[in-house]
């Protein structure tokens, strides 16, 4: 998605122009957390569960639209010859570029350049989004795991009253380990991916190994976490059935 000249990069990610890259960084992760597809497509639709299939495509379009918006936003501020051309072109002046200087090269290098960064872009821009679905993945499992600490600390006064409650006590403690498995996986597939978002390949390969690893956390941990969100949610009618 090509940037428009109305658009402000910085005000897309909330940031000054003088920010650093760490900055730029912690407020993408930030904003990803809610304008993820995975995530602002469950927000936004109707309350009344009533819509047709386009309309359903146009506001999902419409989510993905804003979340490229904020992918490209992040890799043009994070790359500083990028960065340095978009502050150029919009006019805008910041602290870390008032002393540097566009060194101008041949039309066939910059057309050269200016391939290499397109298939790079492609590729990153498919990272980050894994790796922002990922972090959404992470608040999920941190609030998962807040409901079975509640749960645990409810059961436990039950259990004074009734045995029948060990068992449950007992799967809520199991599904806690396995998220601190989980967790620690994904944390590991996001590391692998900013270190093949760093790496010089072509386009291709690069997509290709993001997609493995994304996929080699989606089809293990968080399926399982999936079931457990369900079994959660069915222990906890139970109980509050139990308690009636």
């Amino acid at each position: 998605m090509s940037s428009k000249h109305n658009i402000n990069f910085y005000d897309i990610l909330g940031v000054s122009p003088d920010a650093d890259v760490a900055t730029i960084e912690k407020a993408f992760r930030a904003i990803s957390i809610t304008t993820h597809p995975d995530k602002a497509n469950a927000a936004t639709r109707p309350k009344s569960g009533v819509e047709s299939p386009d309309e359903q495509r146009a506001r999902e379009q419409k989510n993905h639209d804003r979340y490229v918006q904020i992918v490209e936003a992040r890799n043009t501020l994070t790359d500083d010859k990028k960065r340095k051309a978009y502050n150029s072109k919009h006019g805008i002046r910041a602290d870390n570029d008032r002393n540097t200087s566009q060194r101008e090269s041949g039309s066939e290098s910059k057309s050269k350049s200016a391939s290499k960064s397109a298939a790079g872009d492609s590729s990153n821009d498919l990272i980050a989004i894994h790796q922002s679905s990922l972090e959404f993945q992470l608040s999920s499992i941190d609030y998962l795991n807040k409901r079975i600490r509640d749960l645990l600390y409810t059961l436990e006064s039950l259990s004074r009253q009734s045995s029948r409650y060990s068992e449950t006590t007992s799967l809520l403690e199991d599904i806690l380990r396995k998220s601190k498995t989980a967790k620690d996986e994904i944390k590991n597939v996001m590391q692998d991916l900013e270190a093949l978002r760093r790496r010089s390949l072509r386009d291709s390969e690069k997509r290709t190994k993001a997609r493995e690893l994304y996929h080699s956390v989606i089809s293990g941990p968080l399926e399982y976490l999936q079931r457990a969100e369900t079994m959660v949610d069915e222990l906890t009618a139970t109980i509050e059935q139990s308690r009636r």
